[in-house]
């Protein structure tokens, strides 16, 4: 099936609109849900077992594609920004997600994009790839060179954007999206049924509501994290005077800190990656159960057997990849708390040997000023370094005692129980709702 010219046309969309389709494990189309047909302008009859490539537009780099299939072939989900290519020309940009379904083959659900900064700055990005792209290819290399490069040019453009390669920015951007998005349908999900199949989308609505109260968590505990690890990191080197050692002050305090700063400073990364995965888990079951509610809606308007035991088939698909992302996601919710234990056990520590230390200094600087201490050039020299330091030390801890704050709370408040059981409600309905 050859592929259209592009005429520059845009095709629009709603925010509630969201799309789908699933595809074998090469990539070919085995359903989707009507929107998706509507903005591809192909017959439905013409998408069935077509390679999803069809729709693939050439402002889009090879080298994002190469992302995508190098996650989800490990069992990674994938997010980025997409543009389609329909059938007669037109587009329709669109946010994208991808994850294998457990059965094999992968689930796409689209939607609108709303961060228009984000989408405007990851485009503005993509045309300059593509060139380079195209440039590679008249020179003859391969199609699989060209994706390679392509993808390191993807990775660098992300990273100039200040995210930490494409892996930090899709956990970012698909936080972002969903967020927007249900701002901006003031906290729906857009079309919400009552039909057959009521029990799916009761249990998807519930795990929609207990997943949007933790990521709201998530998002306060990675800011947290990820803060409190860079002001450890710059407020070791401050307190790591060399002029401690020289001075002979404390030798054994030093040596008692550093590992302690070591390993909490540890702990603190293992934490903010876990808060970052499962944001992106909880993000995907966000996205995920709308789905599930929206295309619960379209079914209900089939009347045709044949189109509607379709809907069904694909209806359990969407499903199995919440199921299954909830099951991931809980995974990682037990990993957090484990984290955030060890955390809070590596702060009491470093509290500790910061306090005596910060009182080492003090009083070396008290004697210093009562006693009128002949001290040596360099020492007096550092004397203002120290007083520094206690400064820096107050902050440390007072930054400390907060961050030691928040993980209690969100240790004590937070209880997986109910999605847990809201998980089981939905393999029940699935399993006994008759469709």
């Amino acid at each position: 099936m050859k592929r259209p010219d592009p005429t520059g046309h845009e095709l629009e969309f709603e925010a509630g609109e969201l799309f789908f389709s699933t595809t074998d494990e090469r990539g070919h189309i085995d359903k989707a849900n009507d929107v998706f047909v509507r903005l591809s302008r192909y017959e439905e009859s013409e998408l069935k077992g077509a390679p999803h490539n069809i729709i693939r537009h050439p402002d889009m780099p090879s080298g994002v594609f190469r992302l995508l299939w190098g996650s989800v072939e490990k069992g990674q989900p994938f997010a980025g920004y997409i543009r389609n290519l329909s059938s007669d020309g037109s587009h329709y940009d669109v946010f994208a997600t991808v994850t294998p379904l457990p059965e094999g083959g992968y689930l796409s659900v689209r939607s609108r994009p709303m961060s228009t900064a984000t989408f405007n700055d990851v485009f503005e990005a993509y045309a300059v790839i593509v060139a380079e792209e195209n440039k590679l290819r008249e020179q003859g290399r391969s199609a699989r060179e060209v994706a390679g490069v392509g993808a390191k040019l993807v990775d660098n453009a992300v990273r100039d954007l200040g995210y930490d390669g494409y892996d930090r920015f899709q956990r970012k951007a698909l936080l972002r999206e969903v967020m927007l998005r249900e701002e901006a349908l003031e906290g729906t999900l857009g079309m919400v049924v009552t039909n057959t199949i009521d029990l799916i989308v009761r249990a998807a609505l519930g795990i929609h509501a207990e997943v949007s109260v933790l990521s709201f968590d998530q998002e306060t505990l990675e800011t947290i994290a990820s803060y409190t690890d860079s002001v450890l990191r710059r407020i070791r080197n401050d307190i790591d005077l060399q002029a401690a050692a020289e001075l002979g002050l404390w030798d054994s305090s030093d040596n008692a800190l550093r590992p302690r700063l070591n390993s909490l400073t540890g702990e603190l990364s293992t934490l903010a990656a876990l808060s970052r995965e499962t944001q992106f888990q909880i993000s995907l079951a966000r996205l995920q159960a709308a789905m599930v509610t929206q295309f619960a809606d379209e079914r209900f308007e089939i009347e045709e057997p044949a189109a509607r035991a379709e809907a069904n088939s694909a209806i359990r698909d969407l499903v199995s990849a919440l199921l299954a992302d909830l099951d991931v996601m809980l995974q990682h919710i037990g990993s957090l708390h484990v984290a955030i234990h060890r955390a809070r056990t590596s702060i009491e520590s470093v509290s500790a040997k910061m306090h005596e230390r910060r009182e080492l200094v003090d009083n070396f600087l008290d004697e210093s000023f009562e006693q009128g201490t002949d001290l040596s050039e360099r020492a007096a020299a550092l004397e203002p370094h120290f007083s520094q330091s206690v400064i820096d030390a107050d902050v440390a801890l007072s930054r400390l005692e907060r961050l030691a704050k928040a993980l209690h709370d969100f240790d004590a408040e937070y209880d997986a129980a109910p999605l847990e059981r809201m998980r089981e409600q939905l393999l029940e309905a699935l399993e006994n709702t008759e469709m």
